[in-house]
């Protein structure tokens, strides 16, 4: 499985914005930018998070799993 990092711009309108990048490399620069056009405001705000990217199979597999131990606790 592999990361990604998920960065979060709230708005103070109640929007929130949402981009994902492979590094922080990536989102370090996008709040330079941001910083370049002067565009953060004070009642607005940024979360960083890193998140596992799940593959098909991999989703497939837990879906599989879940199904099998439900099943088998119904069973009993």
């Amino acid at each position: 499985m592999s990361t990604v990092y998920v960065l979060r711009y709230s708005l103070s309108c109640g929007t929130e914005l949402v981009s994902c990048y492979d590094s922080m490399y990536g989102v370090t620069k996008r709040i330079q930018m941001m910083e370049l056009h002067d565009s953060f405001d004070e009642d607005e705000s940024i979360h960083i998070e890193k998140m596992e990217v799940i593959s098909d199979e991999e989703a497939t597999n837990r879906y599989n799993n879940v199904r099998t131990a439900l099943h088998n606790r119904n069973r009993a």
